[in-house]
């Protein structure tokens, strides 16, 4: 079965930004204040593993995201291991009940995610690669897409590419890294700048800002948007690409950064896809992300 064409991809963006981070998980409200979740964590020896499928630094790590409203628990020392992370985005997925617009991956018996996933409340299917990271242009609606046909196209073309040897990219254990150290150089500069009540305390009713950690990546949106229009464009972020190609690693995730984070392609970033590229908002609700991508194609 072929593939659709671009507008197929446009409708497909929006499971993109529901399913692209694999070490992001569901927000649910905290109780408690920011003040009580702000923490200092000293990284320890060996990273330890959480039932989210997401290797954290310590157990304060841990403690702290479930301060903040994350439904995660400790699962063992030592970095989680790479194919049971569908299992657990599944089962943390699944413990949120029948909440409208969250994606539920599928797995293999392994651990590892499907060649094929499909969001069901919508009816669209399509390829992901061994990191569960959807494949582009492979979408389909009420069908599953032939996702065998699209990897042996995938390898041709690297095949035929001047046989030169493919530089190491930005994996998913890379990226994950690069935003952990992206985040704590934000949170160095926000705990720099005096903030009101207001401006500090995470707002429950915003899925974008409604833990800390989200309140501080919002923040280093607004101050990036230097002309205030909800979106980054590549001069308003050139001193921040040459920031982390300096200091923040994995260098190679650095190169990339700006690309990764520009989900539909437009040349210009929105608050979504700003906080779904930095690991802090996977299922945010779909009405609200549709209505963003809506809103970005009409600007085109």
């Amino acid at each position: 079965m072929g593939f659709q064409k671009h507008d197929v991809f446009s409708s497909f963006l929006v499971f993109l930004v529901l399913f692209n981070s694999a070490h992001s998980f569901l927000p649910l409200m905290s109780e408690r204040s920011s003040a009580e979740c702000d923490v200092d964590c000293e990284p320890e020896s060996v990273p330890v593993c959480g039932n989210d499928g997401r290797t954290y630094d310590s157990k304060c790590e841990i403690d702290k995201a479930k301060c903040q409203g994350h439904p995660v628990e400790f699962k063992h020392r030592g970095k989680c291991i790479e194919k049971a992370r569908c299992e657990a985005q599944r089962a943390l997925m699944l413990e949120q009940g029948n909440r409208m617009g969250l994606f539920v991956p599928e797995c293999k018996a392994d651990g590892s995610y499907a060649e094929v996933q499909c969001h069901v409340s919508t009816g669209y299917c399509w390829c992901v690669d061994e990191a569960g990271k959807p494949i582009r242009g492979s979408s389909i609606q009420n069908a599953r897409p032939n996702c065998a046909q699209k990897g042996a196209k995938r390898m041709n073309r690297r095949r035929s590419s001047r046989g030169k040897k493919n530089k190491k990219g930005c994996g998913t254990s890379d990226r994950a890294s690069f935003n952990s150290n992206l985040i704590d150089i934000f949170q160095s500069e926000y705990d720099r700048v005096p903030h009101t009540t207001t401006t500090a305390t995470p707002v429950e009713n915003d899925p974008l800002r409604d833990t800390h950690e989200k309140q501080v990546i919002q923040w280093k949106f607004d101050q990036l948007d230097d002309n205030g229009d909800e979106f980054l464009k590549k001069k308003e972020l050139r001193d921040l690409r040459r920031m982390a190609k300096k200091i923040v690693k994995p260098k190679m995730c650095a190169k990339t950064f700006a690309k990764f984070c520009d989900l539909d392609q437009d040349k210009k970033i929105s608050r979504s896809e700003w906080s779904v590229c930095v690991g802090v908002d996977i299922n945010s609700k779909f009405s609200s992300l549709s209505a963003q991508l809506s809103r970005s194609i009409k600007d085109k």
